[in-house]
């Protein structure tokens, strides 16, 4: 030790436990855990039964008391509502932005598709959403021939190919439709049609009902999994087979 110098100290080891809960949360816990306990007990748990029934015939039986219940017991809702609203706000927050995958022109996609194969089909039509479309339509083309690496190029060629589509199929004579097909081509995407439309039924496979049968019998969950990592290719392959559902 060095004459004059105090001693020092151990250093502490590093505390690896994890972080207490709020109080809050703690309370709410242990009042949880009180109910169920409570709720354990024969004669506790039928009168709650019978008050809980008195109470929803009662604000079920009209539509006014039932929003009224609502009204008075919101707050138990809160988390879904706070939901809801967090994710409309994002819904605006994120409408113009460069994004992977732009949700507003894919909606409007799937609505043409439908327009698509209506049998039977009219001249014109999506005449009330084609130029809210195009608009989606040539933010992704801007966004996609600035930087393609940020946007799907399989979402960009689905996109161009439906309303490719589209304008071959509508035969009636429509000013709103004839100014969305000027911007449609006034885009300029530089991709090629690749045949990604809707397309008439017919067999794909020659699988049975008892091969399917067979297979959905094999569907069960798993709550327990092996410390391995998965590759990759495989979870492209599942999100590809979840995508065509």
């Amino acid at each position: 030790m060095t004459p004059g110098r105090a001693p020092r100290a151990p250093r502490a080891a590093p505390d690896h436990s994890p972080p207490l809960p709020p109080t809050g949360v703690c309370v709410l816990n242990t009042l949880k855990r009180i109910a169920k306990d409570l709720l354990a007990i024969t004669w506790i748990r039928r009168v709650y039964e019978f008050v809980n029934r008195v109470v929803l015939e009662t604000f079920g039986s009209s539509r006014i008391l039932t929003h009224l219940w609502f009204f008075v017991s919101a707050i138990t809702f809160n988390r879904e509502q706070s939901a809801v609203l967090r994710g409309r706000r994002d819904y605006y927050r994120n409408k113009h932005r460069d994004r992977l995958s732009h949700v507003e022109l894919r909606r409007n996609v799937h609505r043409l598709e439908k327009g698509l194969i209506m049998r039977p089909r009219r001249d014109v039509f999506a005449r009330d959403y084609i130029t809210e479309t195009i608009e989606f339509y040539e933010e992704a083309v801007a966004q996609f021939a600035a930087a393609p690496g940020t946007m799907e190029q399989s979402e960009m060629d689905w996109a161009h190919d439906v309303l490719t589509e589209y304008f071959r199929s509508v035969t009636g004579e429509d000013a709103t439709v004839d100014a969305a097909r000027a911007r449609f081509v006034a885009a300029g995407y530089a991709g090629e049609f690749t045949g990604k439309v809707p397309h008439p039924k017919e067999q794909l496979s020659n699988l049975s009902y008892d091969d399917l049968e067979r297979l959905v019998s094999q569907r069960r969950s798993v709550r327990w999994f092996d410390q391995r990592p998965v590759p990759r290719e495989e979870i492209d392959r599942a999100l590809l087979v979840g995508r065509q559902a």
